[in-house]
């Protein structure tokens, strides 16, 4: 890269930003640490003797280049520099090894004040220590994956953890670059420093296969407590997943904000975990890898600590069924299905679908009665509420909440994909006198049909039927309690919340 006249980049960038003319500024990045290719960007930092300045870089194209031109001020860089030996995260480190790597251009001074006050050792071996942990975890991950019948993916991992125990050995050595794509370069500087070739390096280049000899090799490279341990690796409890039955279907919701639908053999696989243990004989290690993926189930070495992968914890494409919930809960697409709803609004919805049967059975109870007393305007006043309140459990069933006007619903139906012209016709017809309790029947079972409620309890016909309605809407009430979510009305609380007999 010498035949960049810097410089005269530098002096093209300035006139660009709004920098103090007492300002220092340096060239960092992969070209100061000497890694740089014609295609790399030019970093410059200035540094600031004054107020804090904002992050974000100035992106700038100059001289046929991508030039990037940050500013901070004394104030952040001290506090970075604490931070990377105190929480040492990525970015903090990439930040503060950037600047002991630089190279000044204008204002050394204030370079050499800062690289003064900061041991190039004591950071080195800070990088190295973080390297190491993220290469610890990486292959005890690896072979919790292996034991979960995940071979694939205990392999990437434990490739994963090699490289970072790499980077820990060459930090350790001087070589403090964050970025892996620049080991290769790293490792040639170490061995053209020691004056030879390094048998590590050498090993480490011609490639190993499989998790123990991952774990061998960065046992020489000094990572260590990766081995294999009696009784294996056990599940772990993660904060914020909790478990919520609806029904017979079992949802596990995942910080307060994400809820998984899990089908009946998954279920069976949730319903056999026991923290702080291995996972039990015979069961699918494949469904448990995937309650790791998804981070509701955690991993923890024999010793109790816990196992922390370098990836957080993935979330799947929202389940495309159509309607999204149903009586008892998220539909099903597969053995976990992310509900495609915000944790509350599903649970408003579903509370509003089982209330929506139970005003249906209600209005129904009611046209009966007026039927039998041969009111022919109660009669139709009913008809058309039983119609309506029926077809609510529809839009609740489409995640929709809150509701829209009753008067609107039956010509609105048309709007949800999932349900059948005919259904609509039926809906339209069934809330227009004359009054036909067959139809409205029909109707009934039709919606119940798209909403999971087959079966539903004919709430007002006796105290065991009664009983069954309160025990469902007690599953969605318990949720919307944890959630503090909306309520249909509030006498639905009243309703659904179990009382003491004396």
């Amino acid at each position: 890269m010498t035949d960049l006249d810097f410089d005269q980049l530098l002096k093209m960038a300035l006139a660009e930003i709004d920098a103090p003319p007492t300002s220092a500024v340096v060239l960092e990045g992969s070209i100061a640490e000497g890694f740089g290719t014609p295609s790399s960007d030019i970093d410059f930092l200035v540094l600031v003797d004054g107020e804090d300045q904002p992050g974000i870089p100035a992106v700038l194209f100059l001289g046929g280049r991508r030039v990037e031109v940050r500013m901070r001020s004394l104030r952040q860089v001290v506090e970075e520099f604490d931070t990377a030996f105190t929480v040492p995260e990525p970015d903090v480190l990439d930040r503060c090894q950037r600047l002991l790597g630089a190279v000044p251009l204008r204002g050394s001074d204030m370079l050499h004040r800062i690289r003064d006050a900061v041991s190039a050792e004591a950071f080195a071996d800070q990088v190295s220590d973080w390297f190491a942990d993220r290469s610890r975890h990486a292959l005890r991950f690896a072979q919790a994956m292996a034991e979960l019948e995940q071979p694939d993916e205990a392999d990437d991992w434990a490739r994963f953890g090699l490289l970072q125990s790499a980077k820990s050995w060459a930090a350790h050595r001087g070589e403090t670059y964050l970025e892996p794509k620049w080991l290769s370069a790293q490792l040639d500087r170490i061995e053209a420093r020691a004056g030879s070739p390094q048998d590590l390096v050498r090993r480490y280049r011609e490639g190993v296969a499989g998790t123990a000899a991952c774990v061998e090799l960065a046992e020489d490279f000094g990572v260590t407590g990766c081995r294999p341990e009696p009784g294996g690796v056990r599940l772990r409890r993660i904060p914020q997943v909790t478990t919520w039955p609806i029904g017979d279907r079992v949802h596990v919701l995942r910080d307060g904000a994400d809820v998984f639908t899990l089908d009946e053999p998954a279920g069976r696989v949730w319903q056999s975990i026991v923290f702080d243990r291995p996972p039990a004989d015979g069961v699918d290690r494949g469904t448990l890898a995937l309650f790791v993926r998804l981070g509701l189930v955690g991993l923890s070495w024999p010793d109790g600590t816990a196992i922390r992968p370098a990836a957080p914890p993935t979330t799947p494409p929202p389940g495309r069924a159509s309607p999204a919930l149903t009586a008892l809960g998220g539909t099903v697409v597969g053995p976990v299905t992310l509900v495609p709803l915000p944790a509350d609004r599903f649970c408003a919805a579903g509370l509003d679908l089982v209330w929506s049967n139970v005003l249906a059975e209600n209005a129904r109870e009611d046209l009966l009665g007026a039927l039998a007393v041969g009111s022919d305007e109660t009669a139709g006043f009913a008809a058309r509420r039983m119609a309506q309140v029926a077809c609510r459990a529809l839009f609740s069933a489409a995640g929709i909440h809150p509701l829209p006007p009753d008067d609107t619903l039956t010509r609105s139906m048309a709007e949800l994909p999932f349900v059948d012209g005919a259904v609509v016709a039926l809906a339209r017809r069934a809330e227009r006198p004359p009054v036909s309790l067959a139809k409205l029947d029909h109707l009934v079972a039709a919606v119940r049909g798209y909403a999971g409620a087959t079966g539903f309890p004919a709430s007002f016909d006796s105290a065991a039927e009664w009983q069954r309605t309160i025990e469902l809407g007690h599953d969605w009430l318990r949720l919307a309690a944890h959630l503090d979510a909306d309520l249909p009305i509030r006498d639905a609380a009243d309703l659904f919340t179990p009382r003491r007999t004396a």
